[in-house]
């Protein structure tokens, strides 16, 4: 395995383990579409005796607030929101806490483990896509519209890498989440980690995801032209470069065409309309957040879309989808927090960094599952960290 960029000290198999778990129940499917309502009560006792044993936070000052300030927007959805649920919201509540743990027992260790579970993953799917496309054989036991193996899942009649995600657009953003997380690292990230981040993106190529070319795009770029010691000639032309790139991916079928006809879509739905694709999911989000757009309609698919409900299940815009559900106020204060927690980084890369996950919200119902909240608690390691620090952790 290549170098570590963080000085952290060996990761320990158990430390790997909980960071594939981890991610399994935030998005495969033998995890997210398992017959069972307990699957995030027993990894949130699973990683409350972990850390226990390891003598890891078992709460703090943070995620505290973070959890009386969902009970509190509970209590007034049950109050004010026509059609509640307690045991969707324990279940909220259960996510949030497995974030929290999974942050806590890997400290400082959590984004190295992150990337190297990621390369694992990304270079299996790549094995396995390679094979499907080219000889059309499935590998697994079939889940719901999937053949799965665990490592690697290919959707039924799909052309396009799923890695171990539910769909393509799943597996852009956790491979997307790499880079963001190493946001302050880049040139060591590559420097220390060559062969897995050509991996990672030949895996991101093969999504074939919309939102996850924007994505990338819209970070490099950014990202070279706020911190790149370059003049502004040169700066100039990557711009330029930059729009000549976007404007060739919209003329490209597969993303231009997709693009214009959600957005006319959109544009001319009815009311009462019904339509899956973001962009229209977007107008339908926005007409029902008006009715509590301060506490959200819930988790509820009848109290947030209506007698349309049952139609919009799958359906989604992760992003007006996360304000659907707990409100505008909850959502900025998400981003408030996040960007709080990113002092490692300066404020110009932070909101780069927000940038980035709106976008990625855009496209998938990430907020559904514990990964993406745990960027909230995450730990990382500064430039000129001390490593004594980092190995108490």
């Amino acid at each position: 395995m290549s170098q570590s960029i963080d000085n952290i000290g060996k990761i320990s198999k158990l430390e790997y383990f909980v960071m594939f778990l981890a991610i399994c129940i935030s998005g495969n499917p033998l995890f997210i579409y398992a017959e069972t309502k307990f699957l995030y009560v027993v990894m949130v006792i699973l990683l409350f005796v972990m850390c226990a044993m390891r003598g890891k936070a078992l709460i703090n000052k943070h995620f505290r607030s973070w959890a009386l300030g969902s009970i509190l927007l509970f209590v007034l959805q049950y109050v004010f929101v026509e059609l509640t649920s307690i045991a969707a919201d324990i279940n909220f509540l259960a996510r949030l806490y497995i974030a929290f743990l999974t942050a806590s027992f890997l400290g400082y260790k959590f984004r190295e483990t992150y990337l190297r579970v990621m390369i694992l993953i990304c270079a299996v799917s790549l094995v396995f896509f390679s094979i499907n496309i080219t000889t059309g054989i499935e590998f697994g036991i079939v889940v719901d519209r999937y053949y799965s193996i665990l490592l690697y899942n290919s959707i039924l009649g799909g052309t396009r890498n799923s890695g171990m995600f539910w769909e393509p657009g799943a597996f852009q953003g956790f491979i997307m989440l790499v880079p963001l997380l190493f946001s302050n690292q880049l040139k060591q990230l590559w420097k220390k980690h060559k062969s897995g981040c050509v991996i990672l993106l030949i895996a991101l190529l093969t999504t074939q995801s919309t939102t996850g070319y924007i994505a990338f795009a819209s970070f490099f770029f950014l990202t070279i032209l706020v911190n790149g010691k370059i003049s502004n000639m040169l700066k100039g032309v990557l711009l330029s470069i930059s729009v000549i790139g976007f404007i060739y991916m919209w003329t490209q079928d597969f993303m231009g065409e997709k693009i214009t006809e959600q957005y006319e879509h959109a544009q001319n739905m009815q009311k009462g309309e019904i339509s899956w694709d973001r962009l229209s999911v977007m107008y339908i989000d926005f007409y029902n957040i008006k009715r509590h757009p301060f506490i959200g309609n819930g988790f509820m698919d009848e109290a947030r879309y209506g007698i349309w409900g049952e139609y919009m299940r799958g359906a989604g815009n992760g992003f007006t989808g996360a304000m659907n559900m707990f409100g505008i106020p909850f959502m900025f204060l998400f981003f408030i927090s996040l960007f709080r927690n990113l002092s490692y980084v300066p404020i110009t890369n932070r909101l780069i960094f927000i940038f980035i996950v709106v976008l990625l919200l855009n496209g998938e119902y990430f907020l559904n599952y514990p990964l993406f909240w745990s960027l909230l608690f995450v730990k990382i390691p500064k430039n000129e960290i001390d490593s004594s620090i980092i190995n108490r952790s």
